[in-house]
């Protein structure tokens, strides 16, 4: 979550690798780049997501596991993220799942 509060300033940028992807339960194709990357968060942190905790985290290897839980649009969501590392340890690759449908639908649109 630091680095997400992070976004658009030059430490968030030199925390990925070069060419990283998104990808989420909420969106038709993945998020190319670090400016594409910021986009997304800014939108859904700024405006979408009224509130967001992180309640477990598990790293093994390259990959580290969040799982979390907060409010969006007057509703319960959760889901989980998992970051991939490359080996200097910078992120690569996000996936992001959201749940239940409903909130999904909601935040595609």
């Amino acid at each position: 979550m630091g680095l997400v509060r992070q976004n658009g300033t030059a430490e968030f940028c030199k925390a990925f690798a070069p060419h990283p992807t998104l990808d989420a339960s909420v969106l038709d194709g993945p998020c190319v780049g670090v400016q594409a990357i910021a986009a997304f968060f800014a939108a859904t942190t700024g405006g979408m997501s009224e509130t967001i905790e992180f309640t477990h985290e598990t790293t093994n290897g390259r990959k580290t596991y969040l799982e979390w839980q907060g409010k969006a649009f007057g509703k319960q969501v959760r889901g989980t993220t998992i970051l991939t590392r490359n080996t200097e340890g910078l992120i690569e690759h996000i996936q992001l799942y959201h749940s239940p449908l409903q909130v999904v639908v909601e935040f595609a649109r």
